[in-house]
């Protein structure tokens, strides 16, 4: 049995792979990992997953994709943005003491793996545009590691607001770089900033998008209102559940000034990152992933034009796709598992 496991900071996917282009998954599990704290909580909803699937040491391998910083050899995970869990983050260490055979990569690197294999043609570049920012790389079957979120990000004059962006990566907590940008938890910051500068106000139809899904969840500290945003003991409780997801619906459902402005920013830093991209690995095709391509025709297809128009005069850009495979990072780090143990699906 192939199983792949995708980690992140507000869900986790596990599943099991049979790793064809028409249907690379055969069953999944999803649930949500942004109320965790430990690792043996995580530990245990993952070995849910390992019963369901009818997963045992002798019958199985796993491949575990994550975001953030990874040391492979001891099967741990340095530090992963947006989780609670202190790091070092172990439970595919404690996997592989149960006796299970078991691979960790980041999860952009898994993504590249996963896309170039079910193409066919051990290559890809990816790039997932989610809470955060990155690039993936595979060339003829060998993954590269790749930071081009973390570069610094020239239109940096475009935020105008008060509160700074920021990075959630260590090591440059206020850096001005492409992620703090582009990303799903830029969008959020970005009308966060605008809402402490006095440019929204509580009724603003982001805020009720927000508040009305945070109750639907049942979040800690609820019901909440919008009057809980002029409240300081609870406003932080709802101004850090922004993101592009509440961003962008306000948007779709009444735009104004802010929101587009924010909406710009993020077409002219994903058009960077995308001519970025091919200065660094050529004309490959780009495969974009994460949740923010949900907004394509919003967001991203403005953004390839203007890279398109952008990107001419220096080296014509490739194509650029949306990934067309569920859950990449997951396939991808189960075929590599598959690889190192040298198993047949």
């Amino acid at each position: 049995m192939l199983i792949g496991m995708d980690f992140g900071g507000t869900k986790k996917v596990d599943g099991v792979i049979v790793a064809s282009a028409t249907q690379p998954i055969l069953k999944s599990r999803r649930y949500k990992t942004k109320n965790m704290t430990s690792n043996a909580e995580l530990l245990e909803a993952t070995c849910q997953s390992l019963r369901e699937f009818g997963a045992a040491p002798d019958n199985c391998v796993i491949g575990i994709s994550a975001a953030g910083a990874i040391d492979r050899d001891k099967l741990c995970i340095l530090h992963s943005p947006n989780t609670k869990i202190p790091p070092p983050i172990d439970f595919a260490a404690q996997l592989q003491r149960k006796g299970y055979r078991v691979t960790l990569g980041n999860d952009l690197a898994m993504a590249a793996c996963g896309i170039g294999k079910l193409d066919g043609h051990g290559n890809a570049v990816v790039i997932t545009f989610s809470s955060g920012m990155n690039t993936g790389v595979m060339v003829n079957g060998h993954i590269l590691e790749t930071e081009t979120g973390h570069t610094e990000y020239p239109y940096a004059t475009d935020w105008r607001w008060k509160t700074p962006p920021v990075c959630n990566c260590p090591g440059h907590p206020t850096k001005k770089c492409v992620e703090s940008f582009a990303s799903g938890n830029a969008a959020g910051r970005m009308f966060r900033a605008a809402f402490l500068d006095g440019q929204v106000k509580p009724d603003h139809v982001v805020f009720q998008f927000l508040i009305k899904k945070m109750n639907d969840e049942q979040m800690d500290g609820g019901p909440f209102t919008a009057d809980d945003l002029l409240n300081p003991n609870r406003r932080d409780m709802i101004l850090d559940q922004l993101a592009s997801e509440s961003v962008y619906n306000g948007y779709v459902q009444k735009p104004d000034e802010v929101t587009e402005r924010i909406r710009s920013i993020q077409e002219r830093a994903i058009a960077h990152a995308l001519k970025d991209a091919v200065l660094h690995y050529g004309r490959q095709k780009i495969t974009l992933i994460g949740g923010m391509t949900h907004w394509w025709d919003l967001l991203f297809v403005p953004a390839i034009e203007r890279a398109h128009r952008e990107g001419s005069n220096i080296l014509p850009m490739p194509p650029v796709v949306k990934c067309p495979y569920p859950d990449p990072c997951l396939v991808g780090a189960a075929l590599y598992a598959q690889d190192k143990f040298n198993v047949s699906r």
